[in-house]
Order: structure tokens, then C-alpha cells, then sequence
């Protein structure tokens, strides 16, 4: 027995020694990279670059300045987890959460106020009425397809319009590849019509904005051409049906979940959308808007579909119309929004944002 205590004492102690006398896997000795302008294909020298500590909270640990080489280097960083960001033009852009050593590579892009090829790359709406409340969230997939690639930066580069009386509850933005973030929306212009001032980096940006309307007797949401060409899908409960003279451009997709999908197909291209939330008077004229503030597009004439919700026991059916899209071509769906086909896509997709707003 002695002699196995002995021998268990021994192991014990060696194992200590092993760990104290074995580099740490965890935290890296030194934090090397280069910062890479693709606008130009070169590397970008003279930009700020911040280490970032992951925790409960993000916090700066250091910061430096890129080389003629584009080259930078922090060294014996002390936290396991870390992102590195490069600060180009005013815009910021950094990488994934990394843990130990290695070479990093940070892209980054000339930026402008004016950038072409911006295109609207899906657009998703869920509708939930919600007691006396009707809940909306849209996604918004926003696609910059210039060439060379730049980022357009500046003050209000996305326009959201609400319906009247509609009361904004939270925005968020997700750049390319990285989690989605908080953002704030600006009332500006019209009324109901708000503003972010967010770059929009090359790539795939995505908005949501989840907004609601108290006890709506009758609304209308116009949805603009806010930056060119894209495919539109809105997604409600079950109970809800696509009726009205334009039924035949939209494709109902049976969903799981408690919601169905409609998806406009080539009939439906344009270039505004057009929801009436009513209880009254189904047949209300449509109202007479002269224009529509959009970003990058021109404003067309409205066109009303209708949804029809079955009329309950002792109660006038409630309306909900919507407006066709018409110019250009549908491009294929590339937001992570329109893949939600269940219900359950749709709410793995709601809970990727709030990870993000977390973060």
C-alpha cells in the first residue's frame, strides 16, 4: 500500500511539473499579420489595427499601425480568444475569433459615397398578428457586386419606410461573414421613413428590422425598390391567404411551422410592394402616392393583391393587400432568410441574430 501511495504521489507530482514547464496551447506568444487592400491588390500600409479580447464583453487589449509591407504585430497577447480589426478609410473590418498562433490576413477596401452595382439581393417579411398587435420583421439582403470592389460608406446609405402608426423595435446589421449587430435606425425625411448609416461592405450585408402596428384598424406598408433588382417572399401563418387579382405572381410554398411562404415569381417583377392591414372596408381605395423615397431606383405605380384572413364568429374579415414588384430580374435567392422553407429555419435564423446582438 506504501508503495502505491508513493507511486501515485509521484505521478501527481510529475504531472504539475509537466504542465508548468509546457508552453501554454491556449494564448498565442505573438499576433502576426498583413492588411491587404483589395480595391487595389496591394498592401495597404499606415492603417490602425486593434487587438480585441473575446469574453463576456469585447475590450481592447493593444493596438499598432500597419508597415510599408502592410505588416503588423502584437506581441505575448494575454487572452485566449481574441479578433483582429484594420481600420481603412473609416470603415473597420476584422476577422473571426482566432485562439493561438498564426499568420492573419485582414482585407480591406477603398471606400466611397457613391458605389454602382449595389443590388437588393432578397427581401423576407414575417407577419404575425399577435393579440390585438400585428408583430413585422423584415430581412433585407443587400448585395455589393462592384467592380473593383469598394465600400460605400457615408451617412444614410439604407432607407427603412414604415407603415403609419408603426412603432420601430430594434435593427440590426450582418456584414459580410461575421455575426449580425445592433444598430441605430434615424428618423429622417417623411414621416415613418428611417435611416442607417451602416457601410456596406463588398459582399452580402443583411438588415432586420422588426417593427409592430397597436391595433391597426387600417395601414398601409409600402415596400420600395431600395437598391435595385430582388426577389421577394413573404412569410404568414396559416390562416392567412393570398386572394386578389395579382394572386397568380406569387407561388405559395406549404411550410411547417405554422407559416406559409409566398414567393413572387417572374409575373411579380417591379418595383414596390404594397401591404394593406384593414378591418375595415375591404374595398378602401388604395392611397395616392406620388413618390417613394428609395435609395438607388425610381418609384413605380402600386398594384394590391390581397391576403384574406377567414372572417371569426361575429367578426368582419381583416384585409391584408399586397403590391406587385415590376423591373428588373429576379436574381436567385441568396439570403439566408428565403432558405428558410419550415418554420423551424425561420426561427434558427431569428435566433443567429439575436447570438449577435448578444456578442
Amino acid at each position: 500500500m506504501k508503495r502505491f501511495l508513493l507511486t501515485r504521489d509521484a505521478c501527481s507530482w510529475a504531472c504539475v511539473l509537466v504542465l508548468l514547464f509546457l508552453p501554454s496551447a491556449s494564448v498565442a506568444s505573438s499576433v502576426v499579420g498583413r492588411v491587404i487592400n483589395r480595391s487595389q491588390n496591394r498592401t495597404s500600409a499606415g492603417d490602425d489595427v486593434v487587438l480585441y479580447g473575446i469574453g463576456q464583453t469585447m475590450y481592447e487589449i493593444a493596438r499598432t499601425r500597419t508597415g510599408p509591407d502592410g505588416s503588423f504585430q502584437f506581441e505575448n497577447p494575454t487572452n485566449s480568444s481574441y479578433l483582429v480589426a484594420a481600420f481603412h478609410q473609416g470603415v473597420s473590418y476584422h476577422t473571426k475569433t482566432l485562439r493561438g498562433d498564426g499568420p492573419v490576413e485582414l482585407t480591406v477596401y477603398d471606400a466611397a459615397q457613391k458605389v454602382a452595382d449595389i443590388l437588393d439581393g432578397s427581401h423576407t417579411l414575417f407577419v404575425r398578428p399577435a393579440d390585438r398587435d400585428v408583430n413585422i420583421t423584415e430581412f433585407v439582403s443587400i448585395s455589393n457586386q462592384s467592380n473593383p470592389p469598394r465600400t460605400l460608406s457615408g451617412t444614410q446609405t439604407f432607407k427603412l419606410v414604415l407603415p403609419e402608426r408603426a412603432i420601430l423595435d430594434s435593427t440590426a446589421m450582418q456584414p459580410p461573414g461575421t455575426l449580425p449587430l445592433r444598430v441605430k435606425a434615424s428618423a429622417c425625411g417623411r414621416q415613418n421613413q428611417y435611416c442607417v448609416s451602416y457601410p456596406m461592405r463588398p459582399g452580402t450585408t443583411r438588415l432586420r428590422a422588426v417593427y409592430h402596428l397597436q391595433q391597426p384598424s387600417t395601414a398601409w406598408i409600402a415596400l420600395p425598390p431600395r437598391l435595385g433588382a430582388g426577389r421577394v417572399a413573404v412569410m404568414v401563418a396559416h390562416s392567412l391567404e393570398l386572394t386578389g387579382k395579382l394572386a397568380g405572381t406569387f407561388e405559395k410554398q406549404e411550410t411547417e411551422g405554422g407559416m406559409s411562404m409566398y414567393v413572387a415569381n417572374k409575373g411579380a417583377i417591379g418595383a414596390v410592394l404594397l401591404f394593406r392591414l384593414s378591418k375595415a372596408d375591404p374595398n378602401t381605395v388604395e392611397p395616392k402616392l406620388s413618390s417613394t423615397p428609395v435609395v438607388f431606383g425610381t418609384p413605380s405605380s402600386f398594384r394590391a393583391t390581397e391576403f384574406t384572413l377567414p372572417p371569426a364568429r361575429g367578426r368582419a374579415p381583416s384585409q391584408i393587400s399586397m403590391a406587385s414588384i415590376s423591373k428588373a430580374s429576379l436574381a436567385f435567392l441568396v439570403s439566408l432568410a428565403l432558405i428558410m422553407t419550415i418554420g423551424a429555419g425561420a426561427n434558427r435564423y431569428a435566433r443567429n441574430f439575436a447570438a449577435g446582438d448578444r456578442a
